[in-house]
């Protein structure tokens, strides 16, 4: 290997730094290494996203503390409120409409698929058809009979 000589990439007893033979190291020191590095750059990985969100909370409260502490914090916070302040709330209050309106959408659906998996599922089990339980449910109050098995054979709104 020709380095410069300002370079040093041996020992003092010239014995080299650099594996130039990675694959004549042990398997279980190999498969050690190999499982560290993951280890390593898992946690690099994973920690990227907590240390981007408190470096954006001190800088948020860096911010602030310089916007509204001092001799015109008074006025900096009402400026604050009439110019940023409702802007930030409309955001918010679109995002949560849509969230809900989503969640709204999305609980109908499943509890619509739900009820009418159970309406089959449950006439299955019974000597009445679906669509008879299905409008038997829809009503409050429900007349049931049964055969001398325990087994519901009518159902009628009441």
């Amino acid at each position: 290997m020709n380095l410069p000589k300002h370079i040093r990439v041996t020992t003092q007893g010239d014995d080299s730094l650099i594996f130039e033979k990675g694959f004549l190291q042990e398997r279980e020191l190999k498969a050690m290494m190999y499982a560290l590095n993951c280890f390593g750059w898992g946690i690099w990985i994973y920690l990227w996203r907590p240390i981007a969100t408190g470096l954006g909370w001190l800088i948020g409260l860096d911010s602030a503390g310089k916007q509204w502490m001092g001799d015109d914090a008074a006025a900096d916070l009402a400026d604050f409120a009439n110019s940023e302040l409702p802007i930030g709330l409309a955001l918010c209050g679109a995002l949560l409409t849509w969230a809900t309106v989503h969640y709204w959408r999305q609980a109908r659906r499943d509890g619509a698929a739900k009820a009418e998996a159970c309406i089959h599922k449950d006439a299955a089990k019974t000597r009445v058809t679906a669509d008879k339980l299905g409008a038997a449910r829809a009503e409050q109050a429900l007349v049931c009979d049964y055969d001398q098995h325990g087994i519901l054979v009518a159902v009628a709104a009441h």
